[in-house]
């Protein structure tokens, strides 16, 4: 970024004891080391022993006698802990010996002419110097449905408008949170054709608000926001939230940037609120004619402040995040801007998070590939991203499956295989790993998520996407299970012999060879059963072998990894997962009246 951006600071130098004073900042390994009774003394008359003695101060003086803080580029750690804890930054002018970013001590008010400075230079430095990194969204011919015109600075109203199949336009979207509470500001049917006319600013929530705010600083004239771009349900009108969220992946990716309200916990909250990084102390060195340096408190927590924020709490926001080119993250301590190149902080500092690198990879999955060349390790990543994927939490949970469809399709066809429900089956060993799910260790119980007729969603019992919930994945030694072959047909690879992918509802099924099992005798440590809901009865339960641990002896002796199913009007639900020993299991008498279908 062009420092230019940077108002010309010209602070007093702080108040410095003599020590502090002659500290050799640029010296290889630089290292100070304090005894509580020298800091406690002299932050009485020094800023920057202040500054060492508060951040340090929560030590158990029992298992540290003095404290230590040791420079590593431009942060410093103490006590040789790897979090830093102060961060050391130059004006543009003072040149060092060694890497010193280049930043604010202090930042600027939100809402000010520096803050929108920077995000207008963010955006500048990417359209001009990321062409290679592919940053900005591909030309398509691609546009939402309706988009919010915000008109000019100073005007009072911003309109709703439609989008013509004629139009070439560049739009923002934004990644909000609704919030637990209404009132929510949302378009219904009855409202268009006075949205198109005009609606008052006043009227917006304050997360809206803002977002026009920044639409409107950034240059930009449209903005796609979901609660008013998309017509919702009333008691009169189903609105057209079906057919718009098949299109929700092309709208994030298709954006020219996305702005993520991080700080807000609902649509009243609003993002452009005082931060605490526009008052975090900082020391300022002045040395003779040179220009200044600071030590400030550490601020930049992309982990902290973005990724474990509550907007990314929401399940929507997953494949928001992936989908967009390029986000700015608004939070309660400071701005973050992410593309194709990493992460950069208001502070001006550089940030690199491999899983942020590869969530905010502009054209996700492609980093991961090139990076885990295995297809075993690309599969067990994207588990990964399930597990997350499933804690998230939703307004209206029927949404589970909708809300990472678009990411569901990417990883999909970056495996080269068929899938759906959070399922993948290339034919072979791929459908039974997938199916082998269950309730997340930190979960006393799953919850069956009541679809609404109006939906249309038949979701299967076998996909964790049926339920409220976090899960897991069964411990599996990768490359050392030998898969059932044969015995299971799922909907993606038909066997026009033995099934029909769907029944007279809808509901999709897999045709099975289920086998009784009887654990009597058996030990403990042999078998597992893990219920999706622990107060399932289990009297009438069959098995789905989906296979068997590798040189393991004798098939009755080795451990057989199994779905555990019960029986549902005419057909078969999944209940639960787990295994056992082959000797406890029907292996040898399938017959034809095993054939079951479970949806």
């Amino acid at each position: 970024m062009e420092v230019s951006v940077i108002p010309p600071n010209t602070p007093q130098a702080s108040r410095l004891c003599g020590k502090c004073e002659k500290m050799d900042f640029w010296a290889t390994r630089f290292r100070i080391v304090d005894t509580w009774p020298e800091l406690e003394s002299s932050r009485m008359t020094c800023d920057f022993c202040k500054m060492r003695w508060e951040v340090s101060k929560d030590l158990n003086r029992k298992d540290y006698t003095s404290v230590s803080f040791e420079r590593v580029d431009s942060m410093m750690r103490m006590n040789d802990n790897n979090s830093p804890i102060l961060s050391v930054c130059r004006s543009p002018e003072l040149k060092t010996t060694v890497p010193i970013q280049v930043g604010f001590p202090q930042l600027s008010e939100a809402r000010s002419d520096t803050h929108f400075k920077i995000l207008r230079q963010w955006l500048k430095n990417c359209d001009g110097n990321h062409q290679r990194l592919k940053c900005q969204p591909s030309k398509t011919n691609f546009l939402p449905t309706r988009l919010i015109d915000v008109g000019q600075n100073g005007s009072e109203i911003v309109r709703l408008y439609e989008t013509q199949a004629t139009d070439s336009l560049k739009y923002l979207a934004l990644s909000h949170p609704w919030g637990k509470k209404p009132p929510y500001f949302q378009t219904f049917r009855k409202d268009i054709s006075t949205f198109k006319k005009g609606i008052k600013i006043t009227d917006l929530t304050a997360t809206f608000r803002d977002a026009v705010k920044v639409t409107r600083e950034l240059g930009l004239q449209y903005i796609w926001i979901d609660s008013i771009c998309i017509i919702q349900r009333d008691e009169s009108d189903d609105g057209d939230f079906e057919q718009e969220a098949d299109r929700m992946e092309n709208v994030f990716s298709s954006a020219y940037c996305v702005l993520a309200a991080s700080s807000a916990e609902g649509q009243s909250d609003g993002f452009l609120n005082e931060r605490e990084g526009s008052s975090r102390e900082f020391v300022t060195f002045k040395r003779m004619d040179h220009p200044p340096f600071f030590v400030c408190r550490f601020l930049d927590d992309f982990n902290q402040h973005v990724l474990e924020g509550p907007l990314n709490k929401r399940g929507w926001v997953m494949q928001e995040r992936v989908s967009a080119h390029r986000t700015i993250y608004f939070t309660t301590k400071q701005t973050y801007w992410e593309c194709g190149e990493g992460v950069r902080c208001e502070t001006l500092t550089k940030m690199e998070n491999k899983l942020a690198s590869f969530l905010g990879d502009p054209n996700f999955p492609e980093k991961i590939t090139s990076k885990l060349t295995s297809r075993g390790e690309r599969i067990i990543f994207y588990e990964d991203l399930y597990k997350q994927y499933s804690r998230l939490a939703f307004t209206k949970w029927e949404d589970r499956p909708i809300a990472i469809a678009g990411l569901e399709k990417r990883l999909i066809y970056d495996l080269q295989t068929h899938g759906g429900f959070g399922v993948f089956d290339d034919g072979q060993s791929l459908l039974r790993r997938s199916l082998l799910w269950q309730r997340g260790k930190d979960e006393p119980t799953l919850k069956k998520i009541t679809f609404p007729p109006e939906r249309h969603m038949n979701i299967p019992s076998w996909s964790w996407m049926a339920y409220e919930g976090g899960i897991d994945f069964l411990e599996l030694p990768l490359g050392g299970v030998d898969w059932q072959k044969d015995k299971i047909h799922s909907p993606w690879i038909p066997d026009p012999t033995e099934v029909q992918t769907t029944d007279q509802a809808g509901n999709i099924e897999l045709s099975c060879i289920a086998r009784g099992f009887n654990l009597q005798g058996a030990r403990a440590n042999e078998v597992m059963i893990i219920y999706d809901i622990p107060k399932t009865e289990g009297g009438l339960l069959k098995c789905i072998v989906m296979g068997r641990r590798r040189e393991e002896g004798k098939p009755e002796d080795a451990r057989h990894y199994v779905l555990f199913v019960a029986p549902k009007g005419g057909s078969y639900e999944r209940v639960g997962v787990g295994f056992m020993p082959g000797k406890f299991i029907e292996l040898n008498a399938p017959g034809p009246s095993k054939w079951v279908k479970v949806l």
